[in-house]
């Protein structure tokens, strides 16, 4: 993860050294919906970063409802092709996620989640929407890995109690992601 956070900084102090401009405050809101294996769902995410010329590195949060509930937290970055106002570019997002687990999920036995790496790679498109507003729509690949361990209580009539029975569960959930959002 140090090794991640490390090369992002230094991509975007090299591409900040080498151009002329003074960087600039960017924001940006966006949903999409993601497909997977393990069904549809929907998330949000919202980025706050600076941009300098075709390059803006950011830091953003999100809510992602894929499989299990969490909170990502990731560096973003992104890069635009061409001078005008509609302009394609790609984006790389990574980071951790915080699963938030619903109560029905913990009603019955003992949970105990542990989340893991965050990761969101694509391409996109920008087009100006209203005055210094962008409206965007990209494509990517997404995924998140995280642990379960769950432990089951076993119902037998004897003193002292069994142990709980634990099951441990290692998930990486990959997916198919499509955005759309407003970059201020």
């Amino acid at each position: 993860m140090r090794k991640l956070i490390g090369f992002f900084f230094m991509l975007f102090s090299i591409c900040a050294t080498a151009q002329k401009t003074k960087p600039s405050f960017v924001a940006s809101v966006q949903g999409g919906l993601l497909e997977g294996e393990a069904g549809s769902a929907f998330q949000l995410k919202a980025v706050n970063g600076f941009q300098r010329q075709s390059w803006s590195a950011g830091i953003g949060v999100g809510v992602d409802y894929y499989h299990t509930r969490s909170l990502p937290l990731f560096l973003d970055l992104r890069k635009s092709f061409g001078k005008g106002e509609k302009t394609p570019f790609v984006y790389a997002n990574g980071g951790y996620h915080f699963p938030w687990l619903k109560t029905g999920e913990q009603e019955w036995n003992d949970v105990d989640v542990k989340g893991g790496m965050y990761m969101d790679a694509g391409i996109g498109y920008a087009f100006p929407a209203f005055k210094n507003t962008k409206l965007f729509f990209s494509a990517g690949y997404s995924q998140k890995n995280y642990s379960r361990v769950s432990n089951y209580p076993v119902y037998i009539d004897i003193f002292p109690q069994p142990p709980m029975s634990k099951t441990i569960s290692d998930y990486k959930l990959r997916r198919f992601s499509i955005q759309t959002g407003l970059r201020f």
